[in-house]
């Protein structure tokens, strides 16, 4: 019966040792994917889509915003982080646009200095006290581009973009 009880101790501890060692395994794993996963990634302008109709605002715009001397494109970036959240968009204290990943909104604007802003919609985790201000220049004649992003250490974020 000793050796019965031994062998069987030893066949537990095994088996433990073996289940402890692929859940370790699979604990880190899953916490390199979820850290690589924190964060958006850059979305191409000619790869995202526009923003649809019912969620871009640009047409309700004050007439000392709308113009056609410049463009102003902002782009979405895609990615885990906030995805299942649309984020709000801002051009001074007008709302712009609701953007989901992916996403883009082009603007016509008179040339000016303008405060973009970026929040969350207020619905559930995605809440609005979450944002970022970026203030740009806009020359005659010129398109400037802009991404708006988030990591889990910053929250969302709206900045200048070559893409």
């Amino acid at each position: 019966m000793n050796k019965f009880c031994f062998i069987l101790k030893r066949v537990s501890w095994q088996l433990k040792t073996k289940l402890w060692g692929n859940m370790n395994r699979l604990l880190i794993l899953s916490l390199a994917v979820f850290l690589t996963a924190c964060s958006t990634k850059n979305v191409n302008f000619e790869d995202a889509v526009f923003v649809d109709n019912a969620r871009n605002y640009s047409q309700d715009l004050p007439s000392e915003i709308k113009g056609n001397e410049a463009r102003l494109i902002v782009t979405r970036d895609s990615g885990f982080f906030g995805s299942a959240c649309s984020l709000r968009i801002y051009i001074n204290e007008f709302q712009l646009a609701e953007l989901e990943p992916s996403e883009k909104v082009l603007l016509k604007l008179k040339e000016n200095d303008y405060i973009l802003t970026v929040s969350g919609n207020g619905k559930a985790l995605c809440g609005s006290d979450n944002w970022d201000a970026y203030e740009v220049s806009i020359d005659k004649g010129q398109t400037k581009k802009l991404r708006v992003g988030g990591d889990i250490n910053k929250g969302f974020y709206i900045r200048p973009t070559a893409f």
